[in-house]
C-alpha cells in the first residue's frame, strides 16, 4: 500500500511540475497580416511599410481618414517597397465601409511588382478598432479597376501611434 502511494505520490508531482515549468499554452497576439485572394490566388502581406514599421499597420490620419499599410512577406528592403496593399477608410470605430460613389468611404491600392490598381466595387467590414498599441480587425472583398477580384480578405494590423505615417 505504502508502495501505491508512493507512485501516485511521484506522478501528482511530476505532473504539477510539469504544468508550473511549462506554463499554459497562449494564443499568438503578435500576429499581424493582411491576406486576400486575388483572382483566386492566395496573398500574404506580413510587414510594415520598409524602414518604418516592420509590422502591418494602421493608426488615425489627420481628419476623418483611418489607414492601413502592408507589404508581402517576401519584403526586398528597398526603401519603398514595389508590392503593397494600401487602405483608407472613412472612421474610427467597427463599421461596413462600402466604396459610395462619388465620395468614397473606402479607398484601397494594391500595387503588385509596380502595377498598382484601385478599388471599383470593394466593401470592408472592420470588427475590431483598438486603441494604439491594439489591432484593427476586419474582412473585405470586392472588385478593383483593372478587373481583378479580392476574395476572402482579412486583415489584423497594429494600430500605432496618430498621425506617425503618411504613404504620400
Amino acid at each position: 500500500m505504502k508502495r501505491f502511494i508512493f507512485i501516485i505520490t511521484a506522478i501528482c508531482i511530476a505532473s504539477l511540475s510539469i504544468f508550473l515549468f511549462t506554463g499554459c499554452p497562449t494564443a499568438t497576439t503578435d500576429t499581424y497580416y493582411v491576406k486576400f485572394k486575388l483572382d483566386g490566388v492566395s496573398l500574404n502581406f506580413d510587414k510594415g511599410f520598409t524602414n518604418y514599421e516592420s509590422k502591418p499597420f494602421g493608426n488615425e490620419m489627420t481628419g476623418s481618414l483611418t489607414s492601413f499599410f502592408a507589404t508581402p512577406d517576401d519584403e526586398t528592403g528597398e526603401t519603398e517597397p514595389n508590392t503593397y496593399i494600401w487602405v483608407d477608410f472613412d472612421g474610427f470605430s467597427t463599421d461596413t465601409y462600402p466604396i459610395t460613389f462619388p465620395d468614397s468611404d473606402l479607398y484601397l491600392y494594391l500595387q503588385i511588382e509596380g502595377s498598382g490598381a484601385n478599388n471599383s466595387d470593394v466593401t470592408m467590414q472592420v470588427t475590431v478598432y483598438g486603441a494604439v498599441g491594439e489591432t484593427i480587425e476586419g474582412t473585405f472583398s470586392g472588385s478593383l479597376d483593372d478587373g481583378s477580384t479580392i476574395s476572402e480578405g482579412e486583415f489584423r494590423v497594429i494600430r500605432i501611434p496618430d498621425n506617425t505615417f503618411s504613404p504620400d
